[in-house]
Parts: C-alpha cells; structure tokens; sequence
C-alpha cells in the first residue's frame, strides 16, 4: 500500500507519540509498504530520538505558535509563574494566573495548541498529492490538529483516511475546559470524524467509547516496544541498594510518588537501602514531595536523557516505577511506558489502582507488583530490600510476559486493519 502518514510528533523529536507512529512507519516499511509522513518542524522537544525510515519520506512543515503573545506578555515571569501554578496553595495570585491561562487556552487553543501546524500542513500535503497518491490516510492524535487535516486531505483528494486515538478527544479525562468548550468541541470532533473510515486506539474501554459515539470499524492497537532498542548487556548490579527507577513526566495529585515515598517513611531503619531515580522534564514535584515525606536522601532527581539512554537504565534497575492516577476514568489509559518497562525485562512497581488496564496487564502476566496502599507497598519493599542485601539476583518478570507486544505484532496488526479498509473503500467506489 502507499500510505501517508499525518502526525505532528514524529522522530527525531523525543516525545511517546512519537516513538509509536515512528516505530509504525519503520515496521510497514519493513513489509516493504510505501510511506510518507507529514510532520513539524523545530519543535520545542529533545532532537534525539533515532530516525528509522528514509529522511526523504517526511516532509517537515513548519507551524506558528498560538502561544507567542501569551509568553511574550509573560516574558522572564513565565518560570516564576509555572512555579506558581504548580503549587498546591490557592492565594489570589495563584487564582488569577490560573484564570487567565485557562481562558487563552480555551480561545486560542483550538481544538489544541498545535493548530498553528494546519495551514502549513495543509499546503504541503495538497503539493504532495499531486505527484503521489496514498491508498490510505493514517492520522494521529493527540494533537487532533492531525485528524484536521487528514480530514481535509480526504475529502479533496477522494481518499479513505483513519484516525488514531492515542488519547480520547472530547472524553480525555484530563481536559480542563468549561461546558461551553467542551460543547464546541463536541461538534468539531464529530464533524471530523464523521467521513472518516475506521478509528485506531490503545486499549479496549477508549474503543468503547469511540464505538459508542460512531458507527464504524475501531480497532484495539496497544503500545508496545522494540526489542532492537534494548542493549542485551545491561542489566542491574546485585550489590549496592534496591535501584527503583521511573522515566517520564509527573502530574500533581494525579500521577505523583506520594504513596511510595510514604512507604519508604515506614521502613524505619532499612530505608537507607532504597534509591529511587526519576529522569524527566520539570520534576521539581519529586523533589518537594520527598522533602515532605522525609525521603530525600532516597530520591535522585535526573535531567531528561535520550530515549535510548532511558531504555538502558531501565535495564538497570532492580525495579521499574509507573504512577496511576487513582480515577475510575483512568481505567483504559495504557501508556507507551507499560510497554518500554516490559520491554526491559525488570519487575514493575504501580502506585495506582488495579482496575486499570495497565494494572492488569501487569498482574495477569506476572510481570509486577500493584497497590495504592503505604504499608502493603511498603511490606513488598521489604522483600525486595532483602534479597538485595543477600545478594539474591531479583528476578525478571517471565518471557511470555512481552507476548504480542513487540512494535513489530503491532505494526502486522495495524497493517492487515489498513488493508482491510482500503478494500472495503474501493468495493464502494
């Protein structure tokens, strides 16, 4: 098949977006599918994430940014006002700043902040079309500024396109607009999603939803990860202290360490035998809530790394760290990280619910540990802290663990669901 692919992230920036639709375009290439990806360029996001397809079959467009006059306005405050608003005190201050930046957002973020990204888009895909014709377009969101697009490249071009939901649109949980937004909202993700052929997503109650709404085929594609990726010489030292390590960013009161970090308070005098290492963007966060809890000495606080770096101290670690928001909305958020951390082969500690689909992945293939509880994790800890002072090597979860989860089995999977569309498209020309 010729397939085009519309995704703002996309390799070399480092971001999990793009990591999926990357490894995506390597693997159909592989099967020896013709690609080309649209995406943007000089974004504000690490560079290092390895390129995996022919430079020649992305084409980069360029994009305004709708937040220029909100941080020209903010100037050298925004770093003290992103302090402000990341603290849990409501003084005035912190009200007003909150205020105002949810009400830009909601103007001028429509449908998302990447909307600056569409007319560019826009004119280099209609040149692009000219000369060559896809069977099929392959649009990922977030941001949903792609499936504009693709929408828009469709209904010109006569082509059948797909819509991928790595995040729900109006139904994310994590949306913070008012009624009125969310109303508009509504009628835009309709009025797209309207022509489009089928809808992709990560986990089966996001599809749910999505079939609920709209009367068309919706496939199930978790995350996974690429075994070509990991380095088969690391691993963890059996000496030294238990080595728990998280990657990724962090949300107050949603996805935080608070529960584990009052665990280790419980300890009592083994804790000094915990390390715990956080590499990502903005983890003050970390830093504070180890202070309240009286672990700081516990808790290294790392700059973001290359996201193969990441993969690697994952492999080195004794045990793997993923935060759960504790919400019943929750329930069908399967991050890329679930994947990575199964991919590095080291036993997963969730902090979070077990009714989430990522929860249960883990349980099911015995691949971790799940509690929301202080003292349970805490009891658990003390296991691991144990075999560590033995010197008991603590074992990796079992092979079948990573069954039909490398980016390979996927790609097959959204391969066979492309080709299915595109023949079911041309029956009713």
């Amino acid at each position: 098949m010729n397939i085009l692919f519309i995704s703002y992230f996309f390799p070399p920036f480092n971001t999990i977006g793009a990591v999926r639709v990357g490894k995506f375009a390597k693997y159909l290439v592989g099967q020896n599918h013709d690609i080309r990806v649209f995406s943007a360029r000089e974004q504000p996001l690490p560079d290092n994430l390895p390129l995996e397809v022919d430079r020649k079959q992305v084409s980069y467009f360029p994009w305004i940014n709708v937040n220029s006059p909100r941080d020209l306005f903010l100037g050298q405050k925004k770093t003290r006002i992103n302090k402000i608003l990341d603290d849990n005190r409501k003084t005035l201050k912190h009200r007003i700043i909150r205020k105002t930046k949810e009400f830009y957002n909601s103007v001028f973020h429509f449908p998302d902040p990447q909307i600056g990204w569409y007319p560019y888009a826009l004119s280099g895909g209609r040149k692009l079309l000219q000369d060559w014709k896809p069977d099929i377009i392959f649009a990922s969101a977030m941001p949903y500024t792609s499936l504009l697009v693709a929408n828009r490249l469709s209904k010109e071009f006569q082509i059948p396109w797909v819509a991928e939901f790595r995040d729900l649109w109006v139904d994310n949980h994590y949306r913070e607009y008012g009624s009125l937004r969310n109303w508009i909202d509504e009628k835009i993700e309709k009025s797209t999603l309207r022509k489009a052929s089928a809808l992709v997503t990560v986990s089966e109650p996001a599809a749910e939803v999505l079939r609920s709404k709209y009367p068309k085929p919706c496939v199930v594609i978790p995350n996974g990860f690429d075994p070509d990726d990991y380095d088969s010489k690391a691993q963890p030292s059996n000496a030294g202290s238990l080595k728990i390590v998280y990657t990724g960013s962090l949300y107050r009161g949603k996805r935080d360490p608070s529960n584990l970090f009052k665990a280790i308070d419980l300890l009592g005098e083994i804790k000094d035998n915990v390390n715990i290492h956080f590499y990502g963007p903005n983890l003050g966060l970390v830093e504070d809530l180890a202070k309240k809890y009286g672990c700081e000495v516990n808790v290294q606080v790392h700059n973001p790394i290359p996201y193969l770096e990441s993969l690697r101290a994952q492999q080195q670690a004794d045990i793997l760290l993923l935060l759960l928001w504790d919400n019943p909305e929750e329930k069908g958020v399967f991050t890329g990280k679930v994947f990575e951390y199964l991919g590095a082969r080291r036993p997963i500690l969730i902090i979070g619910p077990k009714e989430n689909v990522a929860s249960q992945t883990i349980i099911e293939r015995r691949a971790g540990f799940v509690s929301n509880d202080p003292e349970t994790i805490a009891e658990h800890l003390k296991i691991w802290i144990k075999k560590k002072q033995q010197g008991i090597p603590i074992e990796s979860p079992p092979e079948e663990a990573t069954k039909g989860f490398t980016r390979k089995e996927q790609t097959v999977k959204l391969a066979e669901f492309l080709e299915k569309i595109v023949l079911e498209s041309r029956r009713e020309q």
